[in-house]
This record gives C-alpha cells, sequence and structure tokens, in this order.
C-alpha cells in the first residue's frame, strides 16, 4: 500500500505532466486510489498543481484563517443568549437584530443536520453532526451574502466524509512511517493528509467551491420586480434546457409540456445531483465536475446527460406523473463512467444522436386523401340523403322508415332492382341516384384536395424535409382541379 501511495504520489503530483494525466484518470475512472482529497484542492485551486513545500505554507495559512473565524462567531455562541443586568418589566419585549440573525442560523442549521443521512451510523455520530453545524455557522456568518441555506451542510458532509475515509488519509493515519518517499515530499505528503485538520481543510474546500457553485445560491434583490428577478439558478436551468432543445426538440416540448424543469433542475445542480445517487457514485461525480473545471461547467453537461438517460421513458409515456417519478427519484445506472463520457460530449458540443419524431399525421385529411385514391365517398362527411328535410330521388319526402334506412347505410327498398327487369320509374330513380351520387363525390374530391393543398403549403411554411417533393405534389393537385 505504502508503494502504491508513493507511485501515486510522484507520477500525479511531483511530476510536471502530472496534472493533465489526474485530469484525465479523474473524468474516466475516478480518483478511488489516487489520492482524491489532494486532487479535489488542486481542481478547486485551493493549492497548486505540482507538489511543492508551498502547499504547506498556502495551508497553513487558511488553517489559521479558519480558526480566527472560530474564535470569532462559534467560541462567542453566548452573544446567542446575552445576560442583561436590568429589564424594565413595563418595557416591550426586544431583541438585538444580530442576536436574531445568529439564532435563526444555527436553528435552521442544527435541523438539517439531525436529519443528514440518519440511516448511516457515520453521519449520526454527536462529534461529526457539531462539526457540521460548526463550519455551516461559521460560513453563514462570514458570508452574509450567501447566509446558510439548505444543501450546505449535504455538500460539506460529503467533503469532511470523503477526506476523512479516504484509504490515504486511513493509512498514513495508522503506518505514516511506511511512507517511502525522500525530504521534502514525504513531509509535504504527511501534512496534506494531516487529519488533526481535517475540519480546516473541509471548510476550506468547502469556501473553494462556492466560489462557483455559491452563484446558484445566491439571494434574489428584493427591490426589483417579481417578473425581472430570475434568480441565477432559474437562469442556469433555462440556458441547460435550451441546449437540450438544440438537439432533442421534441423530448424538450414534452418536458415543457408539463413544467417539470423547476420541480427537479434546481435540486439537481444545487447539489451537484448528490441526492440523485449513492454517496460512493456521487463522489465520482464530483471527481469528473471538479476535474473538467470551468467553472463546474460539466455540471450542464451531466444534467442533460441524465435527461438522455431517461429520454426513451418519458418520451413513450408523455405522463406528467411519470415524469416525477422518473426525475424526482433517478432510475440506477449500469455504467457510472459511460454517463459521465457522454456529458463530456455534451458539454464539448457533441451532442447524442436523438430518435427522429415521427411526424404525426392528420387523421381527416389521410382518410380523405385515401378515400379520393379509392374513388370512395368520405365516410367522415354527411351523407347526400342524410336530412330529414331532403327529397328522394323521385321528388317526394323521404319517409322515416326510408330515412331510418339511409341513415343506417342500407338501401331503401325503392332502389332495389326488380326482378323482373328495371321499370320505368326504378330506371329513372337510379339515374337520378347515379347522377347526384357523381355530383357529390365530385365537390368531395375538389374539397379534399383544396385541403391538402391548404395543409401541404403550411408544411412548406415550417420548412418540411423534402421540399421538392411537397411542391411536386402540390403542382399535380393544382392540376387536377383545373381539369
Amino acid at each position: 500500500m505504502s508503494d502504491s501511495i508513493t507511485d501515486i504520489f510522484k507520477s500525479l503530483y511531483l511530476d510536471s505532466n502530472g496534472f493533465e494525466k489526474l485530469k484525465k484518470i479523474a473524468i474516466e475512472e475516478g480518483l478511488s486510489k489516487a489520492l482524491r482529497p489532494l486532487a479535489w484542492k488542486i481542481f478547486l485551486k485551493v493549492i497548486k498543481p505540482q507538489a511543492s513545500e508551498e502547499w504547506i505554507e498556502t495551508m497553513n495559512k487558511q488553517r489559521k484563517s479558519y480558526d480566527d473565524l472560530r474564535a470569532m462567531h462559534w467560541e462567542n455562541k453566548e452573544k446567542l443568549e446575552p445576560k442583561v443586568a436590568f429589564v424594565d418589566p413595563l418595557a416591550p419585549p426586544t431583541e438585538d437584530p444580530e442576536i436574531k440573525f445568529n439564532k435563526d442560523i444555527l436553528r435552521r442549521v442544527e435541523a438539517d443536520v439531525n436529519r443528514l443521512f440518519s440511516d448511516q451510523e457515520y453521519f449520526t455520530d454527536p462529534q461529526f453532526r457539531e462539526k457540521i453545524t460548526r463550519m455551516c455557522y461559521i460560513f453563514a456568518k462570514d458570508h452574509k451574502d450567501k447566509n446558510y441555506q439548505q444543501g450546505f451542510h449535504e455538500i460539506m458532509a460529503i467533503i469532511y466524509h470523503t477526506f476523512d475515509t479516504d484509504i490515504t488519509t486511513t493509512f498514513i493515519k495508522e503506518r505514516s512511517e511506511q511512507i517511502s518517499l525522500e525530504e521534502p515530499n514525504k513531509s509535504i505528503l504527511l501534512e496534506m493528509f494531516n487529519t488533526k485538520y481535517l475540519e480546516e481543510d473541509t471548510y476550506i474546500t468547502f469556501e473553494y467551491l462556492m466560489k462557483d457553485l455559491g452563484v446558484l445560491y445566491e439571494f434574489r434583490d428584493l427591490k426589483r420586480s417579481v417578473a425581472d428577478n430570475s434568480s441565477k439558478i432559474q437562469e442556469k436551468c433555462e440556458a441547460i434546457f435550451d441546449n437540450l432543445n438544440q438537439y432533442d426538440s421534441q423530448y424538450h416540448s414534452i418536458l415543457l409540456k408539463h413544467q417539470v424543469l423547476s420541480v427537479f433542475g434546481i435540486k439537481w445542480l444545487k447539489m451537484m445531483f448528490a441526492r440523485e445517487f449513492l454517496l460512493a457514485d456521487s463522489v465520482i461525480i464530483w471527481d469528473a465536475i471538479f476535474a473538467y473545471g470551468s467553472s463546474l461547467k460539466l455540471c450542464d453537461g451531466f444534467f442533460l446527460a441524465m435527461l438522455h438517460y431517461i429520454r426513451n421513458d418519458i418520451v413513450e409515456h408523455d405522463d406528467y406523473i411519470y415524469i416525477m417519478k422518473r426525475v424526482t427519484k433517478f432510475p440506477p445506472v449500469e455504467n457510472l463512467h459511460n454517463l459521465i463520457k457522454l456529458a463530456v460530449n455534451i458539454a464539448e458540443g457533441n451532442y447524442p444522436i436523438v430518435p427522429k419524431p415521427q411526424q404525426i399525421q392528420q387523421p381527416n385529411i389521410t382518410q380523405k386523401l385515401t378515400s379520393f385514391l379509392h374513388g370512395k365517398k368520405d365516410s367522415s362527411s354527411p351523407r347526400p340523403y342524410s336530412s330529414v328535410n331532403s327529397s328522394g330521388p323521385i321528388g317526394t319526402r323521404a319517409s322515416p322508415a326510408t330515412l331510418e334506412a339511409v341513415n343506417s347505410n342500407e338501401t331503401p327498398s325503392w332502389i332495389v332492382e326488380s326482378p323482373w327487369g328495371e321499370t320505368p320509374s326504378t330506371k329513372k330513380a337510379n339515374k337520378e341516384k347515379k347522377t347526384n351520387e357523381e355530383s357529390y363525390q365530385s365537390q368531395q374530391q375538389h374539397q379534399v384536395i383544396s385541403d391538402v393543398i391548404s395543409k401541404l403549403n403550411e408544411q412548406y411554411k415550417k420548412e418540411p424535409i423534402d421540399k421538392e417533393a411537397i411542391k411536386l405534389i402540390i403542382s399535380e393537385l393544382n392540376q387536377l382541379i383545373e381539369n
């Protein structure tokens, strides 16, 4: 194990080309065996890529800064319960705004931390919970523009747990003497994994992460109108959603129709997808997001990759309740690295190929065209003799029995051919019937063609796939009408 740590440290952290190799491993494989706590600090620009004694100087300076904040804000929590020498019983109750602010932060943080991963023993440890509470409280006091918001405690807890349980941390904590590195590199490695500063290092890493992620947690400007005051996180979701429309308009339309974006999009981005995956998988996803850099740009790609993963199910069902189940309880992913690879491709503009949406046919036009081509009357159109006020073929008002027969698509008895030959009356009736049917069918055919021309012209304006074919059909149909 010591040889493995030594080799990794030399290859990825001492070598001048190690940073590029480290990024590649983080994105393609994950950092389970690559000194993850060090890598995260490098990716988030807490320290420079190549190991040097400057690392120790940088970390010591920032650790001291956290200790000062802790002394200023946490050790002075007695301000939450000020001791007043005299209280006028007739005076109305008052509370210092700063004290009220502090109490509110602490109350919200403690409520969230007490619910944090309550099914896992590691996260229910009282000392662990106190540390997470303290870090969240100090961050809120030192960054009043962000304050404390729900989700901070989870991100803080994941960073702390990752640093504490990393195999390098555990090995150095128990057998540091077995690390076979020359000085000063051995001292640098040991100091960077010094568990004495686990809380400080977690806070520092979180603070650097929030330089990019914190934009999504910014408060709205209360002075601006609601209409002009879309939050950064909403703008981010909409921008990503617009990208989806570039390569999958059908999917985009379905999600837009059901208005589900704000339901899951905000949670996905603010938590960097940690609530949608197991903790071990979330850390691997963060490896890639941090390594990709560019202000956590890979979050955009991963967002779209996740949507693509559940695309077919959502398009097939096109149902609000089903979509909500899918996006709020993301299905298990068999190969996480394939999903990350897809996210990288999307982030670089290489969008996935999606099935072309099926052309939605207009049933009435299709039926009319079919009837026209087969020389049949349109079954959806009114029958020529169905009106109560219409006259029969011999010029008299149709009887109820005849009307019933016509409406039921049966031939009235006075039209049936005589077994003894055609009588003058039936001959005249048949001739008039044939003339009426031909005239009616001709009118219907012209109407069908006119409808088709109108529809095709509309489709042509929307840039159909084959413009020339549409032009040809319109031309031929126009000729039919003229004839």
